[in-house]
C-alpha cells in the first residue's frame, strides 16, 4: 500500500521557502540601517590654551612694554634674515617688547617673595608687542603654568606654553628643554625672571 504524501509537510516547507527571502531582507535592512552613522561636526575650542583665557584681567606687572634687547641689537652691522631667524629660535623674547601677567594665585610669589615660591597653578603670561604700546599687535605668547610636584622636577615642574598672540593656535607645551634651560638662571626665583618688577623693587622685596 503506497503512503500518500502528507499535503501538511509539504505546505510548511512550501512556506519556509518562501520566508527565506523576506526573512533575509529583513535582517539585510536591519543591518544596514544600524550601520549608517550620521557625521556630527565637533566645533573647534575658541582658544588655543585655555588656562590663559582672559590673562588681561589679571595682575599687570609692568605698566609699560619694555624692550628685551638681543645680541643682534649691538652689531655694527644689520642682522642678516639667517641670524634674526636663529635668535628667534634660541630666544622668542628677544627684540620685542613685553608686558608680564600673573594669576591671583601666583601674584604674592611674583610680588612680595624676595625668594619666591610659586604656588601649584600659578600662570605667568608674558606678551611679545609689535611696538611699545598696549594696543600694539600681540605677536606671540609665552606662558609658564606651575604643575604638580613630579611634572618636571629638573625644571621646578613648570610646563613651558607658547602660542600666537591671539591664543588661537598652539606653537609648543610641555616640558620645553629650551626654556627649562634658560630658566635654571633664575633657579634663586623659582625658576622665575622678574625683571619687569625693576631693581629698586626687587632690592625692597624680603621673605
Amino acid at each position: 500500500m503506497k503512503r500518500q504524501p502528507q499535503s501538511g509537510v509539504i505546505l510548511a516547507g512550501v512556506c519556509t521557502m518562501l520566508a527565506i527571502p523576506f526573512v533575509y531582507h529583513r535582517v539585510s535592512h536591519h543591518s544596514a540601517a544600524v550601520t549608517h552613522v550620521t557625521p556630527v561636526s565637533v566645533p573647534a575650542p575658541a582658544v588655543a590654551v585655555v588656562e590663559i583665557e582672559g590673562y588681561r584681567a589679571w595682575k599687570q606687572i609692568n605698566d609699560k612694554p619694555e624692550y628685551i634687547m638681543s645680541k643682534l641689537d649691538m652689531l655694527c652691522v644689520g642682522p642678516t634674515p639667517e641670524q634674526i631667524a636663529a635668535e628667534a629660535k634660541a630666544n622668542p623674547h628677544a627684540r620685542h617688547y613685553m608686558v608680564c601677567y600673573v594669576n591671583k594665585i601666583g601674584e604674592h610669589a611674583m610680588m612680595q617673595e624676595k625668594h619666591p615660591h610659586f604656588p601649584v597653578g600659578s600662570i605667568i603670561v608674558k606678551e611679545k608687542l609689535d611696538e611699545p604700546s598696549l594696543t600694539a599687535h600681540i605677536s606671540l605668547l609665552t606662558c609658564m603654568i606651575k604643575r604638580n610636584p613630579g611634572f618636571d622636577g629638573a625644571h621646578n615642574d613648570w610646563e613651558y606654553v607658547v602660542c600666537d598672540g591671539g591664543n588661537k593656535k598652539l606653537a609648543a607645551r610641555g616640558k620645553l628643554e629650551n626654556c627649562g634651560t634658560c630658566h635654571k638662571e633664575a633657579r634663586n626665583s623659582d625658576f622665575v625672571f622678574r625683571g619687569e618688577l625693576g631693581q629698586k623693587r626687587l632690592a625692597s622685596l624680603v621673605n
